[in-house]
């Protein structure tokens, strides 16, 4: 009896060790689910965008695990030893005059950089709230096209350093960027030029033309956005155009005008630094590919330059044509939005209704800008691209 008593005893206990550790191990799945599922508030897929965004500690969800803050940290890390390095170098080098001006423009792109990151991560929370809200007025896949232009960009600091490895100056570079200490031997040379110029490239040109890049794909989803609006009001028949209809497109209007606005808020800063590196980046470039050349005649720094004006100038009028998307976007929703009213009145005859265009028509046409200084608006490359040549000759002349 005292057997079965306590055979009775331990049954409970055991099956109450069981459900625990069932349990246990459900809490552990679903944590990992979780984590893994992280993006779903954001996309409907992982994408390259997102893990980006991430790793480079610019969403909220980048502090939420020892790996993703470990990555984020490293990725600082490297940007930050890049420019004290460059700072470095630059006080081993003699230089004065033309080639003065050209290095400290160069390390103004570095330092520029730098704060560009810092200022993302600032903004980090409501760059997490865009994203949701984004998705939630109008779900998002991301094109293969814009993975492999991510892509592209990530492998471009390999590509640069490989190219700036293959130098017939190899020597003095090795020399300098060992601080004036003298290096013989050929594969050693290599290594340090090939490894130092990745920490270069991956600070610029690679971080500031992702910025660019993901500062477009914000303003490409908010564009998609109204032209989703203006397409469904374009689709609705006239008859069908109610005041009910109207006021559910004029309220889905009101939530991307509250995304346009919190999209200001985070691209304000990081905009107007992104321009004048790109902006120093042209100069630096067209200045260098007008006078260094004929005194250097270093085939792979050609070559480097030229890309790095090809990279800068692709990126500034990326910027401009995508966020200068916006108000055309909006403008276009406006005129669909009245002559489908218009269309109504024609067709229905009614004139108590409500007149909601007067309200469309009150506010002036959203235009991003940088600090107040760069408005973005597509009719602005043209100036941009003769300022451009108007300080390049400027830096060369004086």
């Amino acid at each position: 009896m005292k057997k079965e008593k306590s055979n009775s005893l331990l049954c409970p206990a055991l099956i109450n060790l069981a459900d625990w550790k069932d349990q246990a191990r459900f809490l552990t799945i679903l944590k990992h689910q979780k984590s893994n599922d992280w993006h779903l508030k954001y996309a409907n897929e992982s994408s390259i965008f997102l893990r980006l965004l991430c790793w480079m500690g610019f969403l909220v969800d980048s502090d939420k695990t020892l790996k993703r803050r470990i990555i984020f940290r490293s990725f600082f890390s490297m940007l930050f030893l890049a420019l004290i390095d460059n700072a470095i170098l630059s006080f081993f080098q003699n230089r004065v005059g033309y080639y003065l001006r050209l290095a400290l423009i160069y390390l103004l792109t570095y330092v520029l950089s730098v704060i560009i990151w810092c200022e993302m991560r600032h903004k980090r929370k409501d760059l997490s709230t865009f994203l949701r809200f984004i998705h939630e007025i109008h779900p998002y896949t991301q094109r293969k096209e814009i993975s492999f232009l991510f892509y592209c960009v990530c492998f471009s600091p390999i590509i640069l350093s490989t190219l700036n490895s293959t130098s017939k100056n190899l020597e003095s570079k090795a020399c300098t960027y060992m601080y004036k200490y003298p290096i013989k031997d050929f594969q050693w040379q290599f290594l340090i030029v090939f490894i130092k110029s990745i920490f270069y490239f991956v600070l610029y040109p690679m971080f500031p033309a992702l910025v660019v890049i993901l500062h477009c794909v914000l303003c490409q989803r908010l564009c998609g956005l109204i032209n989703h609006l203006r397409t469904k009001v374009e689709r609705c028949p006239s008859e069908k155009f109610t005041v009910s209809a109207q006021s559910n497109i004029l309220k889905l209007k009101t939530r991307i005008d509250d995304v346009m606005i919190l999209m200001q808020k985070l691209l304000y800063l990081p905009s107007f630094l992104a321009c004048i590196l790109n902006f120093c980046s042209c100069c630096c470039a067209v200045a260098w590919l007008a006078l260094g050349y004929r005194k250097e005649s270093d085939e792979s720094l050609f070559t480097l330059f030229s890309l790095f004006l090809i990279i800068s100038v692709a990126s500034q009028l990326a910027y401009f044509w995508f966020v200068g998307g916006l108000p055309i976007a909006m403008d276009a929703f406006r005129e669909e939005f009245c002559k489908k009213v218009q269309h109504r009145l024609l067709s229905v005859g009614r004139t108590d209704e409500i007149d909601f265009e007067k309200g469309l028509y009150q506010k002036p046409s959203f235009v991003l800008s940088g600090c107040d200084v760069f408005y973005f608006r597509r009719s602005s490359i043209l100036g941009l691209m003769g300022a451009i040549l108007t300080y390049t000759l400027l830096l060369v002349t004086s």
